[in-house]
């Protein structure tokens, strides 16, 4: 992109003007970016045993190259082989990765922590005195970043919706 002329004949206002879309031009990058994304995550239709440990290292050394950035500390339990779309987790685990990483506070080194918790689901839970479970994990990522508000807990996990609109990304 062009932002200086041979005779810089831009007045200042000019200049800050042709930064302001240069910025909003990358912005629209990014975010098209972050749609395709999401777009090809719905491409995938078959389940598959999926190592969640290799989808996080995986997710984790994308965003090292990404970023630049390789001063975190990832605390990661053996985590289990399920059924799933590996595609989907990896990305999944990524965004998660990438966000600690863009919202880390300075004063301190990021840590990373992924845990999970077996859970057993009674899929009979209608019908009295009948029972079959299925196991099913929740997983818990944490990291010791700068958080959001409050005022944005509802908004926060929705699809668009953005607690620090200077940052990259859909939402």
């Amino acid at each position: 992109m062009m932002l200086h002329s041979k005779d810089d004949s831009f007045s200042a206002s000019g200049g800050r003007a042709i930064q302001k879309i240069a910025k909003a031009a990358e912005a629209l990058t990014n975010l098209t970016a972050g749609l395709q994304q999401y777009v090809k995550v719905d491409d995938e239709v078959r389940i598959a045993m999926t190592d969640l440990n290799e989808c996080i290292q995986t997710a984790a050394d994308r965003v090292k190259r990404k970023r630049n950035f390789f001063d975190f500390q990832l605390s990661c339990r053996r985590m289990p082989v399920i059924e799933g779309y590996p595609v989907q987790l990896e990305l999944l685990f990524y965004h998660l990765i990438d966000n600690a990483v863009q919202f880390r506070a300075i004063e301190r080194p990021l840590v990373i922590t992924v845990d999970h918790t077996l859970l057993e689901e009674n899929v009979y839970r209608s019908i009295p005195d009948k029972y079959e479970f299925t196991e099913h994990i929740k997983v818990v990522f944490s990291d010791n970043g700068i958080g959001f508000d409050n005022e944005f807990r509802e908004q926060v996990f929705q699809f668009g919706k953005k607690a620090h609109l200077s940052r990259n990304g859909i939402g």
